[in-house]
């Protein structure tokens, strides 16, 4: 009997992705097509906290491509979820109104602490059941650190991203040194929310990376000029690889980054502010090294799906208390 494929979309605040998998009985989760589009959903909105209309229009042209592909492709069902983009737009109803009347995906807004929980479901795939792991989602507007220890989950979300803190902190290309520092300084502020996340756990076995920043790390490290996202999955980056890349980034235009084997151009701007997350974190967790993964939330909805369990909804723009024109 062939699995029921499923397809699962994430809006993400830099990208939108959509995984096609299917789940063997015994759980193993076959992926049969990844798709990738850079929409920057979240590009301008982050001083007001309001999604341009050509925003939403890239994104909802990708969600109508998306779902297109998804039933050639046989899928049985569909799932799409967003994270911090539309967690902290004021516009948030609208442009999920919006999406679900011109694409027909209705897009579920979760919160933070599922966000983690789905992204640490996806990871720990290829991770032994006994190891305490951490795993870090650094995307476009937020990171999530999510622990599995001794059977238990704990999660927190801080609201900084490879985007979020490039819109707001650089200015010149190359970055000044001081707007360098002030973005570190603003990482330094937020990851101090995630101390209490690990302790009690004398043991921590294993931080894992997964998104964008991680895995164009790991290509970059392997010289990979195809960027042949595979040759990422499961490759160690030492926490010294990760300090002389942003002494490197810290120097270079955003031309020059572009020129660097393995480089994604698309990310180019914002992997500099990704690689301090990064660095911070394994600082942070007094971790030698982090595993690269390409597994992703994606992966964690995919077994949602296959569970028939369902994805709690966040409150849409609940985390900006009014609107400006209110």
């Amino acid at each position: 009997m062939t699995p029921e494929r499923y397809a699962a979309i994430d809006v993400g605040t830099n990208t939108c992705k959509m995984l096609v998998a299917s789940v063997s009985t015994d759980g193993i989760v076959r992926h049969i097509d990844f798709t990738i589009r850079k929409s920057r959903l979240g590009e301008g909105a982050f001083a007001d906290h309001l999604l341009k209309p050509d925003a939403v229009r890239r994104t909802s042209e990708v969600l109508k491509e998306f779902r297109t592909k998804a039933i050639g492709l046989g899928v049985s069902r569909i799932c799409a979820v967003s994270t911090q983009a539309l967690r902290a737009a004021y516009n948030a109803r609208d442009v999920v109104d919006l999406f679900s009347r011109e694409t027909g995906v209705s897009v579920v807004v979760i919160s933070g602490e599922t966000e983690a929980e789905l992204t640490l479901l996806g990871a720990a795939l290829d991770l032994p059941l006994a190891m305490n792991v951490l795993c870090i989602n650094s995307g476009g507007g937020s990171t999530e650190f999510a622990l599995r220890a001794e059977d238990r989950y704990r999660s927190v979300t801080v609201p900084i991203g490879a985007l979020s803190l490039t819109s707001m902190y650089v200015k010149h290309d190359p970055p000044e040194t001081a707007e360098v520092a002030a973005m570190d300084k603003r990482i330094a502020v937020e990851l101090s929310n995630v101390v209490p996340l690990c302790q009690g756990y004398k043991v921590l076995n294993e931080v894992v990376a997964i998104g964008g920043t991680a895995v164009s790390l790991a290509l970059i490290a392997r010289g990979n000029e195809s960027r042949d996202v595979s040759q990422a999955h499961l490759y160690r980056i030492g926490e010294g690889t990760v300090k002389a890349f942003i002494e490197r980034m810290s120097l270079c235009t955003r031309t020059q980054r572009m020129s660097i084997r393995g480089m994604d151009p698309d990310r180019a701007d914002m992997m500099l502010a990704g690689a301090l997350i990064l660095s911070r974190s394994l600082v942070l967790f007094d971790q030698p090294s982090l595993l690269v993964s390409t597994r992703s939330i994606s992966d964690g909805v995919i077994c949602k799906l296959k569970a028939n369990e369902p994805i709690q909804p966040h409150s849409v723009g609940c985390e900006c208390s009014r609107s400006p024109r209110e």
